[in-house]
């Protein structure tokens, strides 16, 4: 260990310890050993000698997106009059559309901005609508996919005091990932 310290000019032996950082996959596809080193230096403070070893471990963007979807689809199995008011049971066609909507917009986060959106929970409402909502540190996001196809969907969102309010309609078929932008910042 001393020969090793010498040949680098380093007054004290090698110290070994493992250090982890997760970055965006946009920076991982176009990394090179170079970068891995310089972050680990900025994190070390200039002291890093020598990096032994990578490893990579890449989470998917939409896995924990796509267990809450896995798990909304029970409620296509609520009938007709499901909360005992007279309430209208969830089509296929309109959760597809949340589900739809849920994938692209948080798969454009990632891909434009490189950010993971927190989960949401997907909410059947009485008139057979079904209602997308984040709750996350700062904010707070509803949007509401209808029933009718050809109605847009509704959505609101605040700085959880009443503040910082978006809301409007938009069409579920279209880009909609400034949405989720608007959230995670």
């Amino acid at each position: 260990m001393r020969a090793a310290a010498e040949r680098w000019g380093l007054e004290k032996p090698y110290v070994y310890f493992p250090w982890t950082c997760s970055y965006p996959q946009p920076f991982l596809q176009r990394s090179d050993p170079t970068e891995v080193r310089k972050t680990a230096q900025e994190h070390f403070g200039n002291v890093i000698a020598q990096i032994l070893s990578v490893r990579l471990d890449v989470q998917h963007p939409l896995e924990e997106a796509e267990q809450v979807i896995e798990s909304s689809r029970a409620v296509l199995e609520l009938e007709e009059d499901w909360d005992g008011e007279g309430a209208s049971a969830i089509t296929e066609e309109t959760w597809q559309r949340a589900v739809t909507f849920l994938r692209r917009n948080a798969l454009g986060l990632w891909e434009k901005k490189g950010v993971r959106v927190e989960s949401p929970s997907i909410v059947p409402l009485n008139d057979g609508s079904l209602d997308i909502h984040w709750k996350v540190a700062r904010k707070e996001l509803l949007v509401n996919i209808p029933p009718d196809p050809g109605k847009r969907a509704t959505y609101y969102g605040d700085n959880r005091q009443g503040g910082n309010v978006v809301e409007g309609d938009l069409d579920t078929d279209a880009p909609n990932h400034w949405l989720l932008v608007w959230l995670t910042e």
